[in-house]
């Protein structure tokens, strides 16, 4: 059975779906030729030392000798390719982890704005929640520009608009997405370096989502990232449910975003 979400949410788990397609899109095409690679690498290993058996076998005495006298040292190309590998994975799951979380920031920004115009007089009983000025909320209610209004509340601070969510609304607030939260920022904000060790002490308790920070520095492999994209589709399922019970805001069925990829 389809479960009703608001209008932006089917925006919003759109634009997931399609991150999600592309992650495993590139990040199985890297291992699959990297098979490919370590395949040809075994092939060429076997040719090898066949045509040395060949050159041995009347030259020294019995097959287990020649064994003992004859060995491949090269380099497999997936192997060369291990420091490209691991730079892609980690640089695509980054992107993934901190696209997902902004489409998040987003999606709360938009349902903000959807109560408001659909009920005008929420913003002045959010005033103190907010902090918004008298001037900025006459801003909103002239009707001029309520979509940059609403977005200029939050920009530069988006915790102010979890807090009203999350604290005024009181929303269910899911521990792995306020954990994701901290982990884009550290990645956006910080370079991905944990300097005073504070994202470590959050993600040692919450070993589940597959982040860890090593010698000081965060990391998200793309395997991890494709289910921390699924844990941020779960918990904006969850919430936009919620609001749109608690703010009265239309729904309709969730229509599952499909798109294929065409090979030559």
């Amino acid at each position: 059975m389809a479960f009703e979400i608001t209008q932006y949410a089917q925006v919003v788990f759109a634009e997931i779906s399609r991150l999600k397609m592309l992650l495993m899109c590139v990040i199985g095409d890297n291992k699959a030729f990297n098979r490919k690679l370590a395949d040809a690498h075994e092939v060429r290993k076997a040719e090898a030392l066949g045509h040395l058996r060949e050159l041995l076998k009347n030259r020294v005495g019995p097959e287990d000798h020649i064994e003992s006298l004859i060995s491949y040292s090269g380099e497999s190309g997936s192997e060369q390719n291990a420091p490209y590998t691991d730079y892609l994975e980690s640089a695509f799951g980054e992107m993934a982890l901190c696209r997902a979380v902004d489409f998040y920031h987003v999606y709360l920004r938009q349902v903000v704005l959807l109560a408001a115009t659909a009920t005008p007089t929420l913003l002045r009983s959010w005033k103190s929640a907010l902090n918004i000025s008298e001037k900025r909320l006459q801003e909103f209610e002239s009707g001029a520009n309520p979509a940059g209004t609403v977005a200029g509340f939050f920009r530069g601070n988006e915790s102010k608009i979890r807090a009203l969510v999350y604290e005024h609304l009181n929303m269910p607030l899911r521990e792995d997405l306020e954990v994701l939260v901290e982990v884009r920022n550290c990645i956006v904000h910080q370079g991905g370096k944990d300097a005073d060790g504070a994202l470590a002490t959050i993600l040692a308790g919450n070993d589940r989502l597959g982040i860890c920070v090593v010698k000081g520095s965060v990391v998200v492999r793309g395997a991890e990232a494709q289910n921390l994209v699924d844990c941020v589709f779960s918990d904006l399922s969850i919430l936009d449910q919620c609001l749109a019970r608690t703010l009265q805001l239309p729904t309709a069925p969730f229509v599952h975003t499909s798109f294929r990829r065409v090979y030559s």
